[in-house]
């Protein structure tokens, strides 16, 4: 008689202890109040506010999925700092090529050994950012190396101009895919600050720079 007793005590042992994990876990969830995602043109802005500020070494796990909204990779993580007191948290993605991806946020709690999901948020992009400015240095005294990076062949249109906007030079190029070297030459130009921008189709990116000539002050003097 005693067994079906102990028996339906378990069980309800079991229960409780599966309803509070799982009134745990969507504690967990509701930590992160919303999830927003938006093209900025160089890429797409991942935004998210939680209910509480995040504790020290909470660490949010940036997830992203292209054309689904199934297949998730990591592309970043974000760790909070307690003493910020932070509530709003953001994360850039300058992938290049994409139109359209699906994010969400992975809350780890390392020392709970806790982890959680955030509702899943799609981004479409208007302009595709299919190429970036890799690096620039300068080579001569008045001549830059610009290396271009792109995901795709095509037209590059060139364009140096004042930075009060008097075109200087146009020209056109044929962009292969990966690295891309110009060479920006203000040798014949007159002092001043410049702008040069790079356009594929809809896409165009700047970058500025200056040339400013070193005058030899020299002064005579009688000994």
């Amino acid at each position: 008689m005693k067994y079906p007793i102990t028996f339906a005590f378990k069980s309800f042992l079991l229960l409780s202890a599966l309803f509070v994990s799982s009134n745990s876990l969507n504690a967990q969830e509701d930590n992160i109040l919303s999830v927003d995602g938006m093209d900025f043109g160089a890429g797409i802005v991942v935004m998210w506010e939680t209910l509480d500020a995040g504790k020290s070494g909470q660490t949010f796990v940036i997830e992203r999925a292209l054309g689904t909204n199934s297949d998730f990779e990591k592309i970043g993580e974000v760790v909070a700092v307690s003493e910020d007191n932070q509530k709003q948290f953001a994360f850039e993605d300058r992938e290049l090529g994409l139109k359209k991806a699906f994010y969400r946020i992975k809350t780890l709690e390392k020392s709970a050994g806790f982890e959680s999901y955030s509702e899943v948020v799609p981004v479409t992009k208007d302009v595709i950012n299919n190429f970036l400015i890799q690096e620039s240095e300068k080579i001569d005294k008045n001549q830059y190396r610009v290396s271009v990076l792109s995901v795709v062949e095509g037209e590059l249109k060139y364009q140096l101009a004042t930075n009060l906007g008097e075109v200087v030079m146009k020209q056109t190029f044929e962009m292969q895919k990966g690295d891309n070297d110009f060479v920006v030459d203000l040798d014949a130009e007159a002092d001043g600050s410049y702008v040069v921008s790079f356009q594929n189709g809809s896409y165009t990116i700047t970058k500025n720079f200056s040339k400013k000539t070193e005058k030899n002050d020299n002064v005579a003097r009688k000994d």
